[in-house]
């Protein structure tokens, strides 16, 4: 199995976190019969399954109320998106005047979106591949969040241990939160900024 730079950071990281997890909050034992190479297939597996459950319709949907709208819809409004609004709204309104579309900017983006795919933007890949790295590592570490707090609240440590780690586990969901929506908002800035400004 050939794992490339993706693979690694949007599958095996955040498939390693949960398989750490596990084995660290006492859910999985291992044992030396277990080639190191299988827990690399583990990773990856449980790395598919968290891509899988983060693009479903109902987590995205979730981020996006957390998010405070979807990041699209919320820059080509005019509107504040990570503190930041898109500087260029009317340059862009202007080359899309004819298709641009006021009640269904969801449209009006993905058209946007195929336009910039389709002349070749290979920066907006790797911006859109930063996104779901980081959204799926979010995900990973909710799981693994529940999983810890089953574990340290079930007489495994005293109650000032289980709240200084509770702390600490909110506050790195925070961190990579935050970093997620960033990474949002540079990936949706990055797709207009590259059709508004292609190569003829």
């Amino acid at each position: 199995m050939n794992f490339d730079f993706y693979d690694l950071f949007s599958k095996v990281i955040p498939g390693g976190l949960l398989t750490l997890a596990l084995i660290i909050f006492g859910y999985f034992t291992p044992t030396d019969k277990i080639p190191e190479l299988a827990y690399l297939f583990l990773s990856y597996i449980f790395g598919f399954l968290i891509d899988a459950i983060a693009a479903k319709r109902q987590v995205m949907d979730l981020l996006w109320y957390l998010f405070g709208g979807k990041t699209a819809n919320v820059l080509l409004s005019g509107k504040e998106f990570y503190g930041k609004k898109y500087m260029f709204l009317e340059e862009l309104k202007a080359k899309v005047a004819d298709e641009w579309e006021e009640n269904n900017l969801v449209k009006t983006f993905d058209l946007i979106y195929r336009k910039t795919l389709s002349n070749g933007a290979k920066r907006v890949q790797g911006f859109n591949n930063h996104w779901i790295n980081t959204r799926n590592l979010l995900v990973s570490l909710v799981i693994s969040f529940f999983l810890m707090m089953f574990y340290v609240w079930n007489g495994e440590y005293n109650w000032e241990a289980s709240a200084v780690l509770t702390i600490l586990a909110i506050l790195s969901i925070y961190l990579i939160f935050d970093r997620a929506k960033a990474r949002q908002y540079y990936f949706i800035k990055e797709v207009l900024d590259s059709f508004l400004y292609e190569k003829k």
